[in-house]
């Protein structure tokens, strides 16, 4: 446990893409919360908003599936060390 806290916190080479994807859903979530007050140009910006949050989501979906591939790979090379 204490070896994943570590992990968590220590700074890897992909914060500054994820930094990207989290602003680039809380853009697209307050686009899709403040959008109502504009009148006939709402609906651009709502669907923009919400193309901007799945974007997003795509991103650190693609960067947990790395992840998760990076583990597997880790647990199946160390399997056959042994």
């Amino acid at each position: 446990m204490t070896g994943l806290l570590n992990s968590a916190a220590t700074i890897g080479r992909y914060v500054v893409l994820h930094t990207v994807a989290v602003a680039i859903i809380l853009t697209g979530v307050v686009m899709l919360l403040t959008a109502t007050e504009l009148g006939p140009v709402a609906a651009f910006i709502v669907a923009l908003g919400l193309y901007m949050v799945i974007f997003g989501a795509c991103i650190e979906l693609l960067f947990g599936l790395r992840f998760v591939l990076a583990v597997g790979a880790r647990l199946v090379v160390g399997a056959k060390q042994q």
